[in-house]
């Protein structure tokens, strides 16, 4: 792992965790792999922090700003910690443009996360953060905050730069490319989110504030940046959901795809049950909304999704079908 100031923080105990407070690092990284041979963790900081389950390693108020650049495969980047476990992040701040270009026949650059504060995160807590740099990646799970995050808490965080993803089937948002059980509550995302994932290969997930939730509680949460794809499942607030609850969100950004990707929505564009609850209460999305099966609100539900309180505004430009504010509810006829 490689890091602005440290490469890797490993315990194997819990006598041995780690804090690292009131640090500052500038950073200028690049790294040149063209071959993709060398896979590993990079951050402004820390490329790998993983402590151990009641004995977390503690990063606060500590800042890195700068830039990374990587031509080659890298498993997880981001602006402040490459790989987090167990770890919590208080009072931190990144603003370290990032940016991954693939390497390989295929041009990937890995199917690690990378993001603007924190590239993979798992068992993380992260209170009162930010991220300000832009994320520009060919990897799978790319976000302004985080690019995967699974149980993952975050608090009173936002991000503010624009996140752009160019990798087929890839999971991208504003704040978060995909996450995976976890809570997010008073969190907000700014920053423009494009994928540019090619559509004959599939659902591209590009969401305002996330890609894909799963399993997730959100409440209080604004995104206001726009999204724009070229494939299906992509929305305001979310590109895709599945039994996960959103309570106070809002979404002000335009949503636009090709004339015929589906599940295009001004909130959400792909929601769904899978034996767990699903809902959305209190929620708002004011964008406009263009593709092929589209909603002011949500471009394509399962009918047991539940959807309380919602307010759409946007204009639907639909160029295979809509219902206002739903574009489709699975199951059911046209």
């Amino acid at each position: 792992a490689l890091g602005g100031a440290v490469g890797t923080m490993l315990s194997l105990s819990s006598e041995m965790n780690v804090e690292i407070l009131d640090v500052n690092v500038r950073v200028d990284m690049v790294v040149d792999d063209d071959a993709g041979a060398v896979k590993t963790a990079f951050g402004g900081l820390t490329g790998l922090a993983v402590g151990v389950q009641g004995s977390p390693h503690l990063v606060g108020e500590s800042q890195a700003r700068g830039s990374v650049r990587i031509s080659g495969a890298a498993n997880a980047v981001g602006g402040l910690v490459g790989a987090g476990g167990y770890l919590i992040l208080g009072t931190t701040s990144a603003d370290v443009d990032i940016e991954v270009e693939g390497a390989g026949e295929d041009l990937s650059a890995g199917d690690g996360g990378h993001g603007g504060l924190v590239g993979d995160a798992e068992f993380v807590e992260i209170l009162n953060s930010t991220a300000a740099g832009s994320v520009d990646s060919a990897a799978y799970f790319v976000g302004g905050l985080i690019g995967r995050a699974s149980t993952t808490q975050v608090e009173s965080s936002f991000a503010t730069g624009d996140v752009r993803v160019v990798s087929p089937g890839a999971f991208v948002g504003g704040l978060v490319g995909v996450a995976g059980g976890g809570t997010f509550s008073y969190v907000a995302a700014s920053g423009t989110v494009t994928s540019e994932g090619f559509a004959a290969l599939g659902s591209a997930f590009a969401g305002g504030i996330a890609g894909s939730l799963d399993d997730v509680e959100v409440e209080n949460a604004f995104a206001t940046g726009a999204v724009i794809t070229n494939a299906s499942c992509a929305g305001g607030f979310a590109g895709s959901s599945e039994d996960s609850n959103v309570r106070l969100g809002w979404a002000s950004g335009d949503v636009a795809s090709d004339d015929d990707a589906e599940g295009i929505g001004g909130f959400v564009g792909c929601a769904y049950v899978a034996g767990g609850t699903s809902s959305y209460e209190d929620v708002h999305a004011t964008g406009d909304v263009g593709g092929g099966t589209v909603g002011a609100f949500a471009g394509e539900v399962d009918p047991q999704l539940r959807i309380r309180r919602a307010y759409a505004s946007g204009r639907v430009a639909a160029n295979v079908g809509s219902n206002g504010f739903v574009g489709l509810v699975e199951g059911v006829p046209q």
